[in-house]
């Protein structure tokens, strides 16, 4: 048989035309085609629904979803691990959860959409079956030459070729649509819709004993059952004659048929599971939109803590969102932030208090410690009844010689007054080389033997004079305290370049630094001496720093120290 196109109608057997239109339904054509004895054959043709033309845009969408899976299987692997384990930015987790709850959700609704669909077919096939016993029996009840023959059948199994039987059983195989058996109350088979010649191969000569004895039954009813291998069900019902009585029963088989099964689901997959897939996409869209929102939302608030991560103190963010998550987290950072605040201001405070305490004591005890002497040595000369010019002159150079402490002592905290100055200093360009000859020139012809050694070309760098002056003028004041009592002190200053920067070294052949010591000698208020401040270090790094420089050194008992100053190089 084939059919043409999308013109229904006529039907056609190779090139004859057999069959006329009858009527269309909402789910077949259906054909009349005439037979012998005035007969007519009826044939029902399924549409092609709309649903199976939709249905292959599912299919093809979960083919797609599973290629773009097998491509990206490293990165959903990636999406997985960093989901389990907590790794990873928190907007990829999110995804990942996201990703994983649509596709666990999608597969569950197929598995169960088939689970219930081979249910609900089943359903169906028993329900059809049913409508068929109920609809034969009713038929063939109605016939009392039947049921009295059969209540009078042969206690055998005879078939029978009555004209009238085989009438009947044609017109029962035209408004069933299937096979029917008819056996006797005695449970032999009597009549069947199927040729006599195929009786012995799909008939069952008798029923089953406990099929017949249900049946039997005044009560009984449709009995339906799965026949073995489970490719059909079988249905049994009893065909009563007009007083109620058993006459026979009829035999209905159905196929469990994979079309059964697949229609439905081709209708569920056709009708519902676009709509589910137009759903998921728009919650998919709206899902990705609010993961970005949240990831973005937090990405904006790590901004604005990247852009202000060199401030003293952490800022305040600022968020547009009014009841959310992330305003909860951002206010409540707020809070911290100000009163962590304002616990810096108030140690601030505390701190201030505390280092002009300590810089008043210290100056106090310096320069209590220098008039000391002043003023025994003027309360001496005040006693003298006469005055030795030589004398004299002896006590005035001590006299001025502690003046000059005196005046050192002021110095250096000012100068550790300036490192606490909020205002940049003012830089220049300075030929470091030339500044190192002007400055050393004094000290080259003194008891201490100083060798300077200088570039061939000059190297200029940004800074300040006074600044540059006190740092190498604390230096050479602790090189020449270091080599106090030294039998063969030197002194090395040495100016090289190494990559953009400007190195100066100072060198002693001091007694050295001690390791245990190293650490702090730049800190202020340290000094190894019984006199001095404890400031000169710590205020050359301070100097140095605030040129844009740094400092460092290296020592070694017995052999002396050498103090590395680093500055950029700066264009003439």
């Amino acid at each position: 048989m084939r059919q043409w196109g999308a013109e229904p109608f006529p039907l056609y057997v190779d090139v004859y035309r057999i069959g006329v239109q009858w009527r269309e339904t909402s789910h077949s054509y259906e054909y009349l085609v005439p037979g012998d004895r005035g007969l007519l054959a009826y044939f029902r043709y399924p549409l092609r629904d709309r649903a199976a033309y939709f249905a292959t845009l599912p299919l093809l969408l979960a083919l797609l979803g599973i290629g773009l899976l097998l491509e990206r299987a490293s990165e959903l692997w990636q999406m997985l691990k960093s989901l389990f384990l907590r790794e990873g930015p928190l907007a990829r987790q999110l995804q990942s959860l996201f990703w994983i709850l649509v596709i666990l959700s999608f597969f569950g609704i197929m598995v169960v959409s088939m689970f219930i669909f081979f249910q609900l077919s089943q359903q169906s096939i028993k329900k059809e079956l049913h409508q068929r016993l109920l609809t034969v029996t009713a038929y063939l009840s109605g016939d009392p030459v039947l049921t009295e023959k059969l209540r009078y059948g042969l206690s055998s199994y005879i078939p029978v070729e009555e004209s009238f039987v085989r009438d009947l059983m044609r017109r029962v195989a035209f408004l069933s649509g299937t096979e029917v058996f008819l056996y006797t109350q005695g449970g032999y088979l009597y009549s069947s819709t199927l040729p006599r010649a195929y009786w012995d191969k799909y008939g069952i000569p008798f029923l089953d004993p406990a099929v017949l004895e249900g049946m039997q039954n005044a009560s009984a009813g449709p009995l339906i059952q799965e026949a073995p291998g489970g490719k059909r069900l079988i249905g049994y019902a009893p065909l009563r004659g007009g007083d109620g009585s058993l006459a026979g029963i009829v035999q209905v088989p159905m196929p469990l048929s994979q079309k059964a099964f697949y229609d439905p689901l081709r209708y569920f997959i056709g009708y519902v599971v676009n709509v589910y897939l137009l759903l998921m996409g728009g919650a998919i869209l709206v899902g990705l939109l609010l993961i970005q929102r949240f990831s973005g939302g937090l990405e904006r608030v790590v901004a604005q803590l990247r852009a202000v991560s060199g401030a003293p103190s952490p800022p305040l963010l600022h968020w547009e969102g009014k009841e959310d998550e992330i305003a909860t987290l951002v206010e409540a950072y707020n809070d911290m932030v100000k009163k962590l605040q304002a616990s810096q201001r108030q140690l601030e405070a505390t701190l201030r208090r505390v280092s002009q305490q300590e810089i008043a004591f210290q100056a106090a005890h310096e320069i209590k410690t220098a008039l000391t002497p002043l003023k025994i040595h003027l309360q001496h000369l005040q006693r003298m009844p006469t005055v030795d010019p030589d004398k004299l002159q002896e006590m005035a150079t001590r006299l001025l010689q502690r003046i000059d402490a005196l005046v050192r002592i002021a110095n250096a905290f000012m100068s550790f007054a300036r490192l606490g100055s909020a205002e940049p200093p003012q830089l220049t360009l300075i030929e470091l080389g030339r500044f190192l000859e002007e400055q050393l020139h004094p000290f080259l012809q003194g008891p201490i033997p100083l060798e300077l050694r200088l570039p061939e070309s000059p190297l200029w760098i940004q800074g300040n004079a006074d600044y540059l002056h006190q740092v190498l003028n604390n230096l050479l004041q602790n090189a020449l305290q270091a080599l106090e009592g030294h039998p063969a002190p030197h002194i090395w200053v040495t100016l090289t370049r190494e990559g953009n920067e400007a190195i100066l070294s100072l060198q002693d052949n001091g007694p050295g630094i001690p390791p245990e010591v190293q650490e702090r000698i730049f800190e202020f208020y340290f000094t190894t001496r019984r006199t001095g401040t404890g400031l000169g270090l710590a205020i050359t790094k301070g100097l140095v720093e605030r040129m844009g420089g740094r400092i460092s050194f290296t020592s070694e008992v017995g052999r002396g120290t050498v103090f590395y100053v680093a500055f950029p190089l700066a264009s003439a």
